[in-house]
């Protein structure tokens, strides 16, 4: 079997994390000066038994800087956030190997503080059954299901609130050993946001996102993780704006490209997957061209200054 963590429908990627504004955890950089200065030593020791075979047994107390994937409420929105950070683990062996329940903290800098992280069960040293994950306070931030070691079933993350956030269904496929698993994420008033199935982490198949109006946003079809056909993007009124043609992640064509009414607007010079195409913002002010040699980027020219806006399609600002 393949061992996967965590599926994720959208992913923010952060060198550091907070819980909060001001909250900040043990990581790997962190880490480093502890070990340096001796504190690490110090504090962060293993605790438990081991039988006269060297191997574990009973309660044990461990600390292991592992990768991980964590919900963050910022604001009231839920960010998905990765870094290496330490983790206090908390469990029992039998034989070396896990069993049972173990509860993992993160560790508040300076004053090594735990706060939950997450709760696991172990059967004979695969992670078995369910997972919570938690946000600072408490709050369970989602719910995961494993079955020796891979993530099957139904997975969930929420926004502090207690709403759905997201959930991804797994399906492990035995006879070609991978798993398939259906995404959705959805805004916090229950409208679909997103919907996507992946093969073994990777998009494959349809992507398609929507307005909190329930508007169709955008609709393109991924192979393995790569953009191949047709990829659409839409204004909230329905109105096409975009249609290009994808072929195993490269850009080859741009069919149309049309502002808010519908009228027809220049969308660059790429043929065949060489030249152009022309980008705009929400106002229909173009920002930026691209150049494409063989279907792969080459270069950007920046026409405007660009911030975040509804829908992932920028606000502009000329620059002088």
């Amino acid at each position: 079997m393949k061992s996967v963590l965590f599926t994720s429908i959208i992913s923010l990627f952060f060198y550091s994390l907070c819980f909060g504004q001001e909250t900040i955890f043990v990581n790997d950089s962190i880490l480093d000066i502890y070990k340096t200065s001796g504190i690490a030593d110090k504090y962060f020791k293993p605790e438990g038994v081991m039988d006269k075979d060297s191997l574990k047994q009973g309660k044990w107390l461990e600390y292991n800087l592992k990768r991980i994937v964590v919900m963050v409420n910022n604001n009231n929105l839920v960010q998905l956030a990765r870094g290496k950070f330490l983790l206090d683990e908390e469990g029992n062996y039998k034989d070396n190997r896990r069993e049972g329940l173990w509860v993992d903290y993160m560790l508040e800098d300076k004053t090594f503080k735990k706060i939950k992280y997450l709760e696991i069960l172990y059967e004979g040293g695969k992670r078995n059954g369910k997972c919570s994950i938690y946000y600072s306070d408490g709050t369970v931030a989602e719910e995961v299901n494993f079955q020796a070691d891979t993530v099957i079933g139904l997975h969930k993350g929420y926004y502090h609130d207690g709403k759905l956030f997201c959930e991804v269904k797994s399906i492990f496929q035995s006879k070609k050993d991978s798993i398939v698993a259906d995404g959705k994420e959805f805004y916090r008033n229950g409208a679909l946001k997103s919907q996507v199935t992946t093969l073994n982490g990777d998009y494959n198949g349809r992507l398609q996102k929507y307005y909190e109006s329930g508007k169709l946003m955008e609709s393109c079809y991924f192979k393995k993780g790569r953009k191949d056909s047709v990829y659409k993007y839409y204004y909230e009124n329905g109105q096409l704006w975009t249609e290009k043609h994808y072929q195993n992640g490269l850009l080859m064509e741009v069919v149309s490209n049309f502002d808010e009414h519908g009228n027809t607007r220049e969308k660059g010079t790429l043929i065949n997957g060489t030249g152009t195409v022309i980008l705009y913002d929400m106002k229909g002010k173009e920002y930026m061209v691209e150049t494409y040699e063989n279907g792969k980027f080459i270069k950007q020219d920046m026409k405007t200054m660009v911030y975040p806006f509804n829908g992932g399609i920028p606000a502009t600002k000329t620059l002088k």
